[in-house]
């Protein structure tokens, strides 16, 4: 009976899965289709444990680890037609709470980032995985707020099922981290958040910037009201005088929330202090697709291969780095 069980909530979870899927599809399209509209992706990697060029074994032990959070945008270029391009950036920090606070700090500092680098983008999408630091009452009532003192409207905040939705972050992990232990098998140490930038600075990876940062916590304002059952709501749309709210992605009108019975006290400015600048990206990743019978190279990628396939009917996928 128990094994049962255990297939039909793994059958479940497939099917949220895909379900899920649709939302990132969806917005992939209207971002090809339109250059104002950027999705990021978001995803707080493992800690980064120090490493020594040349260490002790005694020195393996008691390490803390250092935090470092991964926010990757995907967005078009308006004068290149038919592409997507893609661009991480790195927050490294020595200490950190991963909380929502920390998290609203950094989707504020990316947004200014995004509007300095790429000012034709004006709306955007944001997805996570369903981490508590993602998923609670504080970080949607602060989004909204967070998007109009950066000039930059956020539409949706849409949360993928586990271990599904966030690869687009993943992927780029793995070079980042080859960097890093490459350049200290150069003869250099990685013990501080610091030591991190500078390895991903001079071994760089493609598409991909660092900063060395400090979540001021003096700065958290926000008090809110809880929304009930809010565990099981996994899409929010931003409207103008509330949220609509969903279980699931494209089923039924949703269920609307006015900010009056969210939001107690509005979250001002976080602040987050930026010690060390984000260094100039190495270009940007950049995924080309066109119809075509005779050209045919298939992406690690699938699910921007799946987005293209699926919504923008193209037979066959091309894409070049």
């Amino acid at each position: 009976m128990q094994a049962r069980t255990d297939i039909l909530q793994w059958k479940a979870h497939i099917l949220r899965s895909v379900n899920q899927e649709a939302a990132k599809q969806d917005q992939l399209g209207m971002i090809t289709n339109n250059a104002t509209y950027a999705l990021i992706v978001m995803d707080w990697a493992m800690k980064f444990l120090q490493l020594k060029y040349r260490e002790k074994q005694s020195d393996w032990y008691g390490k803390k680890g250092l935090s470092w959070h991964i926010s990757t945008v995907i967005f078009s270029d308006p004068d290149k037609a038919g592409g997507l391009e893609l661009q991480s950036f790195a927050h490294l920090f020595d200490t950190c709470r991963q909380d929502w606070f920390a998290v609203s700090s950094i989707i504020e500092n990316t947004l200014e980032m995004i509007k300095t680098q790429t000012p034709h983008i004006t709306h955007v999408y944001l997805r996570s995985d369903e981490a508590g630091c993602y998923h609670n009452n504080s970080l949607i009532a602060a989004a909204k707020d967070i998007g109009q003192r950066v000039g930059i409207t956020v539409c949706r905040y849409d949360f993928s099922e586990p271990q599904y939705g966030k690869d687009v972050c993943d992927r780029i992990l793995c070079p980042m981290k080859t960097c890093i232990r490459r350049y200290c098998n150069e003869g250099h140490d990685i013990l501080t958040a610091a030591d991190m930038r500078r390895a991903l600075s001079e071994r760089l990876v493609k598409g991909t910037s660092a900063s060395v940062c400090v979540v001021d916590e003096t700065k958290k304002t926000l008090e809110v009201n809880k929304i009930e059952g809010f565990s099981k709501l996994h899409n929010i749309q931003f409207e103008e005088k509330g949220i609509r709210v969903w279980r699931s992605y494209g089923v039924g009108r949703g269920k609307e929330i006015p900010f009056e019975e969210l939001v107690l006290l509005s979250q001002e400015k976080t602040g987050l202090v930026v010690s060390e600048e984000c260094f100039d990206c190495r270009e940007t990743r950049v995924y080309k697709c066109k119809d075509t019978a005779t050209e045919s190279s298939v992406s690690s990628d699938s699910e921007i291969e799946n987005a293209f396939q699926t919504k923008m009917g193209f037979s066959r996928i091309a894409i070049f780095r």
